[in-house]
C-alpha cells in the first residue's frame, strides 16, 4: 500500500516536471521570431502573419543573401521592438539557412533603426557584430545601412572572412564619397516580399519577364 501511494507521487511528480518543461518550451517557442529555411517557407510565414513595416523577406543585393526580418517578441519586455535577421538563402557556403545573422533594433523614429551585424564566424558561432545605422525608405521597401565608425578603422576590421563582404566594401565606398561630398550611393537590404504589388516585385531591382 505504501509503496503503491510512493510510486503514485512519483508518477504525478514526473507528470508535473514533464508538463513544466513542454510549457516553458512552447513558450520559447512562441517567443522566438518564427524560422524559415527556404524561402517558400518564409512565404507562407509572412502570408500567415500580421506584420509591421519592417517585418518580410529581405535581400542583400550586394551579396546576394536572402533573409527574413521578423520580431522577436521574447524582448517584449523592452519599450521598442526588436527584430531577428535570419539566413533564407546564400550563395556563399560560411552562412546557411536558418541562422541568426544579426538583429534591428527600433528607435523612437519610426524610419530609423540601430542594426547589428555579426561580421565573423568561429565554427558555429557568430562573432564580432558592428553596429550599422539603419534608415527606412518612405515606401518602406529599402533599408540604407550606414557604418558610424570611421573608415579607416572600418577597413582594418575587415578580412577575407568577413561575413557580407560586399556589402561591407560598399558602406567603406559610401563612407568616402560622404566625406568627398558625392553621398549619391545607398546600400543595404531591399525587401521582396511581401511587395508593393503582391507579385514580388520591387522598384529598387528590374523585374525581368
Amino acid at each position: 500500500m505504501i509503496r503503491s501511494i510512493t510510486d503514485t507521487r512519483r508518477t504525478t511528480a514526473c507528470m508535473a516536471l514533464l508538463s513544466l518543461c513542454v510549457g516553458l518550451y512552447l513558450s520559447n517557442a512562441r517567443a522566438s521570431s518564427p524560422i524559415a529555411f527556404d524561402v517558400d517557407r518564409a512565404i507562407g510565414i509572412c502570408d500567415s502573419s500580421a506584420l509591421d513595416n519592417l517585418e518580410g523577406i529581405w535581400i542583400y543585393p550586394d551579396d546576394n543573401v536572402t533573409v527574413t526580418v521578423f520580431r522577436n517578441d521574447s524582448r517584449q519586455q523592452y519599450s521598442l521592438p526588436e527584430y531577428d535577421i535570419t539566413v533564407v538563402h546564400s550563395p556563399d557556403c560560411s552562412l546557411s539557412p536558418g541562422e541568426r545573422i544579426g538583429r534591428i533594433s527600433a528607435t523612437h523614429d519610426v524610419r530609423r533603426f540601430d542594426v547589428e551585424l555579426y561580421t565573423e564566424r568561429k565554427g558555429l558561432s557568430f562573432m564580432k557584430p558592428k553596429n550599422c545605422s539603419g534608415t527606412l525608405s518612405s515606401e518602406g521597401d529599402m533599408l540604407t545601412l550606414r557604418h558610424d565608425a570611421p573608415r579607416f578603422r572600418l577597413r582594418l576590421n575587415l578580412n577575407p572572412t568577413t561575413l557580407l563582404p560586399r556589402l561591407w566594401k560598399s558602406m567603406l565606398r559610401i563612407s568616402g564619397s560622404t566625406r568627398d561630398g558625392n553621398d549619391n550611393s545607398t546600400s543595404g537590404m531591399i525587401k521582396i516580399y511581401p511587395s508593393y504589388d503582391g507579385n514580388g516585385s520591387s522598384r529598387l531591382q528590374p523585374r525581368y519577364l
